[in-house]
């Protein structure tokens, strides 16, 4: 119930019994007819069935099938239902109400109408059971005292003929369905810092910021592991709180969580790639605003470097104001790391940019698989006891490492870039944590007071 699934009583026992039965285990919690007519000292037959007082019914069999559909409909917009004396007919015709019904409306009218899909699971034993259980979108049949008819019409069995493994069932299926949009939030956001660096080169001509075998080493190494870490997560305190979901839209990839993963993180993640590449460049003698059109010099000292001249003095690179090649020039700036081998020597310069581009994703990634860990919950309140995520954080970093400092690796594209150069990424780290800290909190806070939304804005547009 706590977990928003509505659990309806359907039994072949006398009325009387099945109100009590509902009442000990908490399937009936409001008054029923017979209460109200306790309460007000008359006759049950006195009490109108749609009496305002009456927050739960119990329903004969020969009553419901009676009924029309219009007033099936009404009776099935109760919380809390019991129906007794029934016959498999009944059964079926329950069921297919439920399928059928298309508004929910709440008896104290404290909200409006809700358009539904109900999803309907049916437990039964017997060869009378068979009709509901065929019917219904989930049928679970008994393993123990079930028949076979049962269960051939059954989706599955219940082994141990246990209600709450049930429970079990439903928790277990949202964890993963929670891990799985986790793990794709996670993977997603890194395609923007991969995309965009073509983007730019394409659109303004500045020296390819991301090469394609650094993607490579992105989405087939450092990437892995994390993104396979998020299936062992363990569930959030509150995942039996919330309300099942709309099966006709809050699928595995929807449109808020691409907005989360490309239009949120991904962007901030890009510009901390974007950030560092320039950092570098300016710390070897190329500004920024000089790198437009840039890309064909670039390119042409990396096919002959020997066409290269530097002014004022060709063998002194450090303290060159211009770089000439092919008809193309460069200004340059005094180098912050005066480093001889990179220094406003462009391939070279471009190699530690590109490094660099590559570890800032690694580092903004840490910020992203943290926020992942959780879609509501702050991660003081989840922890860090997922080992295999602890795994995945330090393999990432590890391999980020060695491929930039073993040189047998740098043919790849990576250079052993200075400490310093890791430190740019860093606050756009801790802008993506300390955003989703807070967007998580707001989502936390819930509707305003007195307002009839069930979510408000910050959970409605970004709550994936």
């Amino acid at each position: 119930q706590t977990a928003g699934i509505q659990v309806i009583m359907v039994t072949g026992d006398h009325p009387d019994t099945a109100e009590a039965i509902a009442k000990m285990v908490g399937i009936i919690r409001a008054p029923t007819r017979r209460d109200v007519a306790a309460k007000e000292g008359k006759e049950i037959e006195e009490i109108p069935r749609d009496h305002p007082d009456i927050g739960a019914r119990v329903v004969r069999g020969v009553e419901l099938m009676k009924m029309s559909d219009e007033e099936l409909d009404n009776l099935l917009d109760y919380e809390q239902l019991v129906f007794a004396r029934t016959s498999p007919a009944n059964k079926l015709t329950i069921v297919k109400g439920l399928q059928d019904k298309k508004l929910k409306r709440w008896k104290d009218g404290s909200r409006p109408p809700k358009r539904i899909k109900n999803v309907v699971a049916v437990t039964g034993d017997g060869v009378n059971d068979s009709p509901a259980l065929s019917q219904a979108d989930i049928g679970v049949a008994m393993g123990i005292v079930g028949s076979d008819v049962a269960k051939d019409a059954a989706d599955m069995i219940l082994l141990n003929d246990n209600f709450a493994s049930i429970v079990d069932g439903v928790e277990e299926g949202r964890l993963i369905f929670d891990n799985l949009k986790k793990s794709i939030a996670y993977t997603l956001s890194s395609n923007i810092p991969e995309i965009t660096p073509f983007l730019i080169f394409i659109l303004i001509q500045i020296p390819l910021p991301l090469p394609t075998v650094l993607i490579l080493l992105i989405d087939l190494g450092t990437d892995l592991v994390p993104a396979i870490s998020l299936a062992y997560e363990t569930k959030e305190a509150d995942i039996m709180r919330k309300p099942p979901r709309d099966s006709r839209v809050d699928r595995l990839v929807t449109r808020k969580l691409i907005s989360f993963s490309y239009g949120q993180i991904g962007i901030i993640q890009a510009m901390a790639g974007f950030y560092t590449y320039f950092v570098v460049l300016n710390d070897y003698g190329f500004r920024a605003s000089d790198l437009v059109g840039a890309s064909e010099l670039f390119f042409d000292y990396d096919d002959s470097p020997g066409d290269a001249v530097f002014f004022p003095d060709n063998d002194d690179t450090i303290g060159a104001g211009e770089l000439q090649i092919n008809g193309n020039s460069i200004p340059l700036i005094e180098c912050n790391i005066t480093d001889k081998d990179v220094c406003h020597i462009p391939d070279e310069a471009l190699a530690h940019a590109q490094g660099a581009f590559f570890v800032s994703i690694v580092i903004v990634q840490w910020a992203d698989l943290i926020a992942c860990k959780t879609r509501k919950l702050s991660i003081y309140h989840q922890g860090m006891r997922n080992t295999v995520l602890n795994i995945g954080l330090v393999e990432e970093t590890l391999l980020a490492i060695l491929l930039s400092y073993i040189p047998a690796l740098n043919v790849l594209g990576t250079r052993p870039i200075r400490f310093v150069h890791w430190m740019p990424a860093m606050p756009f780290a801790m802008i993506i944590f300390i955003y989703d800290e807070v967007r998580k909190y707001l989502i936390r806070l819930g509707p305003p007071a007195g307002s009839k939304k069930t979510m408000n804005l910050v959970e409605e547009y970004t709550y994936y």
